[in-house]
């Protein structure tokens, strides 16, 4: 406890580097994972940003709807004033990814909830699956979202129980959002 109050304390007085060596050289396990975790999810974010980034040089703009490329392609044709580094891009992945994640978990865990309390409607999902299913081994998106009860089910619990009930930003100015 007093190592985390003395390092939280000073943590601005010294840079990112100084303060990743002194990481990788104090042998407490628990920060160890924590730094492997912190590496993985940077990792992770820059191979997304790179991909996306390739994608929309190359051309390849095919499949790539994603909110990573549109703030890729949204950057790239802005003006040199409004224009954001690459680097800083590429730091928003990480936390786009994690407010996805937890909306995503939290949608689906209250869908499998719900779908618990009614098992009419699990019967008709699963039917509606199984019958999705003889045709080929794994679904694929276009499958999945062709399959009306499911989706039915899916969009009415999240109308009703809206992951994202209160979203607190107001915008400043009109903006146009780039979705193609």
């Amino acid at each position: 406890m007093a190592a985390r109050l003395l390092l939280l304390n000073h943590a601005d007085l010294v840079s990112p580097k100084v303060q990743r060596a002194i990481i990788d050289y104090v042998p407490w396990k628990r920060m160890q994972q924590i730094r492997d975790m912190v590496d993985i999810m940077h990792n992770t974010s820059l191979e997304i940003f790179e991909a996306a980034k390739r994608s929309a040089n190359e051309g390849n703009e095919l499949g790539r709807k994603d909110i990573i490329s549109a703030l890729y392609r949204a950057n790239s044709t802005a003006s040199d004033e409004d224009r954001i580094p690459d680097s800083e891009l590429a730091a928003q992945v990480s936390s786009i990814t994690f407010a996805a994640m937890d909306t995503t978990s939290n949608a689906m865990a209250r869908i499998l909830s719900i779908l618990g309390q009614h098992p009419e409607a699990q019967e008709k999902i699963r039917a509606e699956l199984g019958d999705a299913f003889k045709d080929q081994e794994e679904l694929d998106y276009d499958t999945l979202s062709s399959l009306p009860y499911l989706d039915a089910v899916v969009k009415e619990i999240l109308r009703v129980y809206t992951p994202l009930p209160f979203i607190a930003r107001e915008t400043v100015r009109d903006a146009v959002l780039p979705l193609q």
